[in-house]
């Protein structure tokens, strides 16, 4: 069974063409993955990277390295083992983040029935202890496009 420890905080974009909307998860516990320490002393981590997707066709998001760099999935900090005294806080982990979505179409047209999905998922977290957060999928968010003439 898997957790998700973030919140969808809006379920629906509306996008104008060639425009853009923000979309916002907000992190509801503190998430820890394994805790690697080097020789001299420093702590490391892996963040828990939520993703985008399209869920009926399989389709992931791509990243588009021409013009400004598009970014396909949030990166939710992890917290090192010796930051662990900072659960208690929770103005430490219940941050709100957020990816930009853009629409690229600029076709003069609406699609009124025509539901966009974003499929949020988290992706393989590691650490043992960790795994409860793993291939998670939230909430799903419903993207539409409009037209203005």
């Amino acid at each position: 069974m898997n957790f998700v420890n973030c919140q969808v905080l809006n379920h629906t974009l509306t996008v104008q063409r060639q425009g853009k909307a923000t979309l916002l998860i907000r992190s509801t516990i503190p998430f820890a993955s394994e805790t690697i320490e080097t020789p001299d002393g420093q702590q490391n981590t892996s963040p828990l990277n939520v993703q985008l997707s399209f869920p009926n066709n399989n389709t992931k998001c791509k990243e588009q390295l021409s013009g400004n760099l598009k970014s396909c999935e949030i990166k939710l900090k992890s917290f090192t083992h010796g930051d662990r005294h900072k659960y208690d806080n929770p103005t430490n982990w219940n941050e709100v983040n957020r990816i930009e979505i853009s629409n690229s179409d600029d076709e003069k047209y609406n699609l009124e029935d025509h539901k966009l999905v974003l499929r949020l998922t988290t992706n393989v977290a590691s650490g043992r202890g960790a795994q409860i957060f793993s291939n998670a999928n939230l909430h799903d968010v419903h993207v539409r496009a409009i037209c203005i003439v």
